[in-house]
């Protein structure tokens, strides 16, 4: 029998993705949130450590797994390996998976994989997330491709780390960020001038790790794309670039390992949060699509759309078909294919693809499975946009009856199955039913999810539209003021949902100074 190595083997916590620090490992801080998360230690349990990239998540996490579990196999797989990785898992009894960087692996980790590997023996699941991806993933605007990521999250329990120690564990080290240096690399990124070049690397790939890229980074990627990033009286050479970027104090801005390199995440956590609207420029897209692995087009397809690129993430997602071997995954990225056409208008295509992928998947993972029914529900939508109104409402009806009765009348899907059933009650001029039950499902979905969650804000934006058919315009600009304001927060003034919205306020504000 093959022996896997335990928890208690691993000597330096950076083997498991822990930062390095100036002057070496300090001593472990126990953190307020230390016994939270050890209750959690226990068998067919997900623990998911959410905080800043220097919160000391990571460090958390690991010294409670070692705490609570020093016997237990450890199997700290790469993306590309956890599928064969999860196999493996299934053989050993007492075992931790440990996902540093959760957003690397939600392309192969499905709900599914989630359960049966939980469901036997002692094996728990403990995974790290950046808080500025956790806000990304929460902020999807797109109800047609949540499928699995939000039921993975949704299956962990969640321990959020504030980036500053409390007053209860200051005075035992500096804070999380000063350890690690971040504050000094962000300023070395952002002014030595010394090393035109080297910042341009650097910029480089935050930019590709902002594109969804997750990775680790080729050199030949970077050098080839430094250009974009480079001011024209840059005379720094590219090794001189290259050991500037990649030496250690005591983190390095690029860490490299052979022929990639790793971007330290305070960097991108940084320019996610201070520049959240910015594209990275399409050239820059696809020539890292030439590097990428299907998981990372598909990643990179999926930032695209998220912020309304929709024909280059169109082409990004056309690459990775038939990528995978695993025929949910390929059922999942042609979903996500016919997701594009139907955003470009192109709605008999993605009506012919998404009634393809729902007989899939209702063959393969049955039909009131939740990805079969997500299907449904993108079949439906098809239907909907080519007019075909009573097709359209039999298929949100029937995808409704099943999410309620699965799920519960407030589950978020089911909210969204609430919302699609009044959309197409007004477009067939059944617009008193329309407005009750938008308006129903408005509260619950102010309630359950928040008042500028993206799926209430498309609520809110359909409600305002059954206003302004029924001539109330008044009322519905009230409703897309208030959408608009917070789409432009959540995704951007150039978002085509938030143009979606400023078009429509304009013509409400038009038609109420012309008719009252």
């Amino acid at each position: 029998m093959r022996r896997h190595r335990k928890v208690r083997s691993v000597r330096d916590p950076v083997e498991v993705g822990v930062h390095r620090a100036e002057g070496g490992m300090p001593p472990y801080v126990r953190r307020d949130q230390h016994d939270t998360l050890l209750a959690l230690l226990r068998p067919g349990r997900f623990a998911l450590v959410v905080g800043d990239s220097v919160a000391g998540k990571t460090r958390l996490a690991w010294e409670a797994v070692r705490d609570r579990l020093p016997r237990h196999a450890l199997f700290t797989p790469a993306p590309a390996t956890l599928a064969r990785t999860l196999e493996e898992m299934s053989t050993v009894r007492r075992a931790v998976l440990w996902l540093d960087d959760l957003e690397r692996y939600l392309d192969v980790l499905t709900p599914a994989a989630v359960d049966t590997l939980l469901s036997r023996g002692h094996r728990v699941i403990v995974a790290t997330l950046r808080l500025q991806e956790l806000g990304l993933l929460a902020a999807e605007s797109d109800r047609t491709l949540a499928e699995g990521r939000h039921r993975v999250l949704a299956a962990a329990e969640h321990v959020r780390v504030p980036s500053e120690f409390s007053p209860t564990e200051q005075g035992a080290a500096a804070s999380p960020a000063q350890l690690a240096g971040a504050p000094a690399l962000l300023a070395r990124w952002r002014e030595d001038e010394a090393h035109p070049r080297g910042r341009a690397l650097v910029s480089a790939a935050v930019d590709c790790r902002r594109a969804g890229f997750l990775s680790p980074l080729p050199v030949a990627l970077l050098d080839e794309v430094v250009a974009h990033y480079l001011p024209a009286d840059a005379g720094e050479s590219a090794p001189r670039a290259w050991r500037w970027a990649t030496e250690r104090c005591p983190n390095a801005l690029l860490e490299r390992d052979g022929d990639t390199v790793v971007v330290f995440d305070y960097l991108v956590d940084h320019a996610q949060r201070t520049h959240p609207f910015d594209h990275v420029p399409d050239e820059v897209l696809r020539t890292a699509l030439r590097h990428a692995s299907p998981a990372d087009a598909r990643s990179m397809g999926y930032v695209a759309g998220q912020a309304g690129r929709y024909e280059l993430a169109l082409e990004l997602h056309q690459t990775t078909l038939n990528g995978s071997t695993d025929a949910v995954q390929n059922l999942a990225r042609r979903n996500s294919v016919a997701v594009m056409l139907a955003h470009l208008g192109r709605h008999e295509q993605a009506l012919s693809e998404h009634r393809a992928v729902r007989e899939a998947r209702a063959h393969l993972l049955g039909p009131d499975h939740p990805d079969t029914l997500v299907s449904s529900t993108n079949v439906a939508n098809a239907l909907n946009a080519l007019g075909r109104h009573e097709a359209a409402l039999a298929e949100h009806r029937h995808v409704l009856s099943v999410r309620a009765r699965l799920f519960g009348a407030d589950h978020p899907e089911t909210l969204t199955s609430r919302d699609n059933v009044a959309t197409v009650l007004n477009n067939l001029g059944r617009q008193d039913e329309a407005l009750e039950a938008h308006r129903t499902e408005l509260t619950a979905c102010v309630r359950v999810l928040g008042a500028d969650h993206p799926d209430t804000l498309i609520s809110r934006h359909n409600l305002a539209t059954v206003l302004m058919d029924m001539g109330r315009f008044r009322e519905a600009a009230t409703e897309l003021r208030e959408v608009l304001h917070a789409r432009r927060q959540v995704l951007g003034p150039t978002h085509p949902e938030t143009l979606t919205s400023r078009n429509a306020l304009i013509t409400a504000i038009l038609e109420t100074a012309r008719y009252g």
